[in-house]
């Protein structure tokens, strides 16, 4: 399923493309969720991570897109953003809030569906390198790639990530099956490391940049072999 939302103040067009969203899931035999905003401010104050696509205008009464898309990218870095405009010389400026394109208004529907399918093609190649976890106060979208490893900190789930740590509310075994297993490799009862940033084993300590981890002796060779079978797949 495709969650969508489109922002949009024009009602004709926000119905246009609605009849768009549904008319490529007939015919592509996807199903597409639909949100509609009238504003801005609509999307950017409700806004949770886990939308796929966002079609927004640039020009609207309380909130521009480009305000909009702003808010949006604090906490979702993964959702794909296309402006839908009739002013061209904004569009550019989409770049800086990591819009993946924009389609220029009035638009068909040969041509909203050559920019759609393409933002959906490039979905479907990210889907699973991002995970939605419920933080303090919401929820955040966090790119797999960029945690280092997890632990179990006094009964809290820590990511130590590039960005930071973060404390998720999920246990260790929720977070677990949300990764890929031949990414990601269990030490112990505390501890999931990626292993794409292991520099080293050394006994029992896995060494992670300059920060240890430790295994148990029982998972020890399984790690190797983890690690060897990462190593091969990596070369490829």
């Amino acid at each position: 399923m495709l969650s969508v939302s489109v922002v949009e103040d024009d009602d004709d067009c926000r119905t246009q493309m609605c009849d768009f969203l549904q008319r490529y899931g007939r015919e592509c035999g996807e199903r597409v969720e639909v949100t509609t905003y009238e504003d801005g401010d609509g999307i950017a104050k409700q806004y949770k991570p886990g939308c796929d696509i966002i079609l927004m205008d640039i020009e609207m009464r309380f909130m521009n897109g480009m305000d909009a898309a702003a808010e949006i990218r604090r906490t979702d870095d993964a959702v794909t953003i296309i402006f839908v405009t009739n002013a061209p010389q904004y569009a550019m400026k989409g770049y800086e809030v990591g819009a993946f394109d924009y389609i220029l208004k009035p638009m068909t529907y040969g041509t909203f569906r050559q920019h759609f399918e393409r933002a959906v093609r490039s979905l479907r190649r990210r889907q699973g390198s991002f995970v939605t976890l419920p933080m303090a106060g919401g929820f955040q979208r966090v790119r797999t790639d960029a945690i280092r490893y997890v632990e179990v900190r006094d009964h809290t789930l820590v990511l130590h990530t590039t960005n930071g740590d973060m404390a998720a509310r999920v246990t260790m075994r929720e977070l677990e099956e949300k990764l890929d297993r031949s990414v990601f490799f269990r030490c112990n009862k505390m501890f999931l490391i990626n292993l794409d940033y292991v520099d080293g084993l050394n006994g029992s300590d896995v060494l992670i940049g300059d920060e240890t981890v430790i295994v148990s002796r029982a998972r020890r060779k399984p790690l190797l072999d983890a690690l060897n079978d990462r190593m091969g797949e990596t070369a490829l």
